[in-house]
């Protein structure tokens, strides 16, 4: 006989089932690589480099260039360097967590809607197996790998867990007749609330959501009085929202009127454009959905833009049977709640990222959290299924727990398969390409991968070819490759082409950092220091704080012979940063230029503890050293570089000059490390390192 202890059981399990299912599909991840945004928002991105547990190095943290971008998520980043720095392995495992919980919290709050208000003819055990069901089918689908397997979209599943807890909490506020738990449940959804904004702003629209669950499961949808209620409020409620986004979007970005056609500028399609063509995207993502099988899922789509309503021809099509699925959704609120749920939440939570705001078209992760409800239907048909057979024939039961077991199966794998595809760069590129041949970024990507392996010539094809294709931000990704050829040709000792290049991709985007910042040393090799300065300065009235901005602008005041400023922006890129080997190394020059030599000394001994193997610090101490006429002294820097650093790099450090910078005197330092071979008596492990 079924009762509380066995109810209590049966639900135990579902978190260590959830766990399981999630881990078995994902576990293979643990070691995918960085993608694409990965570099630009954590491993380039100095501001989540923390090297502390200190509220100073948390606040850092939540800054992008300068602006409050996802703040929480960001701060999740800069926990995850403080670890384990570039490793992905807990990144993925922190991920991994995260889409454990959005599951749990998810089971919960879909048992709990079913047992409220107008659904609570479903009994206990009907409800866990809905709940678990869809659940595991939301888990376990392939298209749910984007917001997980994919490092920088933690911002997606983070904000989902935020934003389906504040649904639990708002719901069980709404069930309780207790007013101390009403206080403390509806606290908790503000508050989820709030977090879920500072992980990711496409929930703003939350409050619509709640009313939504309000009004399928806590209103009286027979009175005639409160339907129309509803309909009054439910203009009002959007009517706030709107006003709420639009004074929102003003404080952030300034006027809207101004900013939407600003913000388009840099895209290949209009505001007319990308509200015709979504419809078809949210058709693709259906598709996805409801036929997952692992080679239609990618991370570049191929979409033809719709430019009017008649080209291409599904555009009328797509949008007719998008608006009739929602009629639908409003037509089932009163008979089919969960229908309505399914179809009106997914809807809902696709407004923000698939109508106005100037993204890019297609992404598959933007499905994370609209999916929650879609397989609510799906269960609950299969529990009506085996509900109708087992009064009739086992067999037929059995036939769809079969099925359902086989369901899930299936989606494992499909989400297993895809994520293996994460693995191996080279594959994941050449797989996007197959699917999306006429767009930049897979060539863009292939051709880092064969720069990465030194095959430049390849490389360069692929950047040049790249410059002729499609893509969703044309300025910024055809700058990227500009850049990314004038780096293969500095690295070949071109420098009037790398100049060339760079300049070409600031002309197509002035804003674009890492062109700036690489065209500074190829002007610095130039002996160009005003041109190099000059733009140092323009990054940082981009970013006043960056580390490496500062350090940059520091070392070109040095070669200037600035010694006095080259200190004060070297502190302050300090400040920023104090273990960077660099900064600390061009900083000891300056003090030791400015007489400052013990204090110069003691920056340079940091410089070689943070990194022994780096011959530029101790080449600066015997620098400094023989132009403090201490020869002793320089003798035992000399003699500790000759057992770290083999000849071969000291003789090529003392006979070239790197990007145009001196940072010691090579007329003195050379001659006196070669006398001091001479002198040396070597001894037997020396001559065998050398």
């Amino acid at each position: 006989m079924y009762n509380e202890k066995q109810s209590s059981g049966r639900t135990a399990i579902a978190p260590l089932l959830l766990f399981g299912l999630v881990f078995i599909c994902y576990g293979n991840t643990l070691q995918v690589p960085w993608y694409f945004d990965d570099l630009l928002r954590i491993v380039n991105n100095s501001a989540v480099h923390l090297t502390g547990f200190v509220p100073s190095e948390l606040l850092k943290s939540v800054y992008y260039n300068e602006n409050l971008h996802r703040p929480l998520t960001m701060m999740t980043f800069g926990l995850n360097w403080l670890f384990s720095e570039d490793d992905v392995t807990g990144y993925h495992v922190v991920n991994l967590l995260i889409h454990f919980f959005a599951a749990l919290i998810l089971f919960k709050t879909i048992r709990m809607l079913l047992n409220s208000g107008n659904c609570r003819y479903w009994k206990d055990e009907k409800t866990r197996f809905i709940a678990l069901t869809a659940t595991v089918l939301w888990a376990l689908h392939p298209i749910q790998t984007q917001a997980v397997t994919y490092i920088v979209q933690r911002s997606t599943s983070l904000a989902a867990v935020f934003f389906i807890a504040a649904i639990y909490f708002y719901g069980a506020g709404r069930r309780s007749e207790n007013c101390r738990y009403q206080i403390v449940a509806f606290t908790g959804c503000v508050l989820c609330y709030l977090l879920a904004l500072a992980s990711k702003l496409n929930t703003a629209l939350l409050p619509a959501s709640l009313w939504l669950v309000e009004v399928l499961f806590f209103q009286d949808l027979k009175m005639p009085d409160v339907r129309r209620r509803i309909i009054w409020m439910t203009l009002g409620i959007g009517g706030l929202l709107l006003v709420g986004c639009l004074g929102f979007l003003w404080i952030w970005k300034g006027n809207p009127i101004d900013y939407f056609p600003r913000a388009y500028q840099g895209r290949p399609f209009t505001l007319f454009e990308r509200l015709l063509t979504e419809p078809r995207v949210l058709w693709l993502y259906l598709s996805q959905i409801f036929w997952p099988l692992p080679g239609r899922f990618s991370l570049v789509h191929e979409i033809t833009i719709s430019t009017s309503f008649l080209q291409p021809w599904t555009t009328i099509p797509s949008l007719i049977g998008i608006l009739g699925i929602i009629g639908a959704g409003l037509l089932a609120i009163r008979r089919a709640p969960l229908i309505a749920l399914a179809i009106l939440f997914y809807f809902l939570n696709h407004l923000i990222e698939s109508t106005v705001i100037p993204l890019e078209l297609v992404f598959e992760h933007r499905n994370y959290l609209p999916s929650m409800f879609l397989f609510v239907p799906v269960a609950a048909a299969l529990q009506k299924g085996i509900n109708a057979t087992i009064s009739q024939k086992r067999f037929q039961s059995g036939v769809i727990v079969a099925g359902t077991i086989l369901l899930f199966i299936a989606l494992g794998w499909a989400t297993h398969s895809r994520n293996s595809m994460w693995h191996n760069k080279k594959l994941f590129w050449e797989d996007v390409l197959v699917k999306a041949p006429h767009t930049a970024r897979p060539y863009l990507q292939l051709a880092a991968y064969h720069e990465s392996r030194r095959n430049f010539p390849l490389a360069l094809k692929l950047y040049a070819h790249s410059l002729n294709l499609y893509d969703p931000a044309p300025k910024r990704v055809h700058a990227l490759a500009l850049t990314n050829m004038g780096v293969l040709f500095q690295k070949t000792h071109k420098t009037g082409l790398a100049i060339d290049h760079f300049r070409r991709a600031l002309a197509i985007f002035p804003e674009h950092e890492i062109a700036r910042y690489n065209l500074i040393f190829s002007l610095l090799s130039e002996g160009e220091y005003q041109r190099a300065l000059d733009n140092a300065m323009i990054l940082l009235e981009y970013n006043p704080r960056h580390p490496y901005y500062l350090n940059t602008a520091g070392l070109i005041r040095l070669q200037m012979g600035s010694n006095e400023e080259a200190r004060r922006l070297l502190e302050n890129a300090l400040a920023q940063k104090s273990d960077d080997v660099n900064t600390l190394t061009n900083l000891g020059v300056a003090l030791g230029r400015l007489g400052h030599n013990r204090a110069a000394a003691k920056i340079l001994e940091t410089a070689i503890r943070l990194a022994p193997n780096n011959p530029t610090p101790r080449l600066c101490l015997i620098d400094l050293s023989l132009k403090e006429d201490q020869p002793t002294v320089a003798e035992d820097y000399t003699r500790k570089l000759l057992l770290q650093v083999p000849l071969g790099i000291i003789d090529r450090l003392l006979t070239t000059t790197t990007n145009g910078v001196r940072l010691y005197d090579r007329n003195i330092v050379g001659p006196f490390i070669r006398a001091c071979l001479i002198d040396f008596e070597i001894n037997h492990s020396i001559s065998d390192r050398f």
